[in-house]
């Protein structure tokens, strides 16, 4: 006896393909089957001796077992629930029953296993977490300073695209039926998946093969391609303010820019960019001046609003300081 699928010679017992993976058919095992005639001693395989014509005994009784064997198996039942959303981010519920080689899915669609040529089992990714995803990378792109800090942080960036690729598809189990009939199903659980599609090609009645496709890359790469997008936008959108202080030139003091004459007269300069509460962009420069007799750290804040700046905050080793210290640090910094 070989495999259906791949050609490969069975020793006799298997239930699945060694190379393959194929289900090994009962019937097979029943028709390839070489018996010896009781009453004229002949070798033959088919129903009736060629010789004699006596009946197969052995085939009929093996016939029977089989059948005797798919009415005893007892009915299974499957729920197979989908993640938020197939087409849209309405939820889906499959409820399947699986009894005397028939399929029957939601007490409407009726298979016979038999009747199945092939199953195949895939990745799908949900349309309405793509399409969330790039709606989310647009807005990132144009929104600019009007998005609120809460959506465009980074961590915040990777949490959603991290979510729509572990958690935005379902598995795909599709019915191709020698009659030219398609039915599918989806389950978010890859565990239900399997156990519902085990237990199909467990069933003697049901001949066909069994097809797992790849999983769609190409949609996890779209999605990565998207956050390092949406990143590089958010950190863009950070440099913008910075960079409207940093080179912004001090006229009346010499011409410098703000960040010539900062980086200049403090050690570990560093500038940063958040959003407050109230949705206002500020800029915060801090810096250490080492002096001879000691050392005092600086932190100043701007805010920053249609390419102009103005002081917000300034404060030498964690005490607040007022404008007119400021104005005295300036004349320092840019003499």
């Amino acid at each position: 006896m070989r495999c259906e699928k791949c050609g490969k010679e069975l020793l006799g017992g298997e239930k699945f393909c060694p190379v393959c993976g194929e289900k090994v058919v009962e019937k097979n095992n029943i028709e390839g089957k070489t018996v010896i005639c009781k009453k004229c001693g002949t070798s033959y395989e088919g129903n009736f001796c060629p010789a004699c014509g006596t009946r197969n005994e052995q085939k009929e009784r093996a016939v029977d077992a089989v059948h005797n064997q798919n009415e005893n198996v007892q009915p299974q039942q499957f729920r197979l629930t989908t993640f938020i959303g197939i087409k849209s981010h309405f939820r889906k519920v499959y409820d399947i029953l699986l009894s005397s080689g028939k399929m029957q899915i939601d007490g409407k669609t009726e298979i016979e296993l038999a009747d199945i040529q092939k199953i195949t089992v895939s990745t799908h990714y949900s349309n309405f977490f793509i399409i969330l995803a790039c709606i989310y990378s647009i807005i990132i792109a144009v929104g600019g300073s009007e998005i609120p800090r809460a959506l465009d942080s980074i961590p915040i960036i990777l949490f959603i695209y991290g979510f729509f690729i572990i958690f935005g598809h379902n598995k795909k189990v599709e019915f191709f039926c020698k009659d030219g009939r398609k039915e599918k199903v989806y389950s978010w659980s890859t565990k239900k998946a399997e156990t519902f599609v085990n237990s199909i090609k467990c069933n003697t009645t049901f001949s066909g093969s069994v097809e797992k496709k790849r999983e769609q890359m190409i949609v996890k790469i779209v999605a990565v391609v998207l956050a390092i997008f949406a990143i590089g936008m958010c950190i863009l959108n950070d440099r913008k303010f910075i960079d409207c202080v940093k080179y912004a030139e001090c006229s009346q003091r010499g011409g410098k820019t703000y960040g010539e004459a900062f980086e200049e007269y403090f050690d570990s300069p560093e500038w940063s960019y958040f959003k407050t509460d109230d949705d206002r962009d500020i800029v915060e420069f801090t810096g250490i001046r080492r002096g001879n007799s000691y050392d005092y750290e600086v932190c100043i804040q701007y805010e920053v609003g249609e390419e102009k700046f103005y002081l917000v905050y300034y404060e030498v080793n964690g005490m607040s300081m007022g404008e007119d210290e400021y104005l005295a640090l300036l004349d320092e910094i840019f003499r």
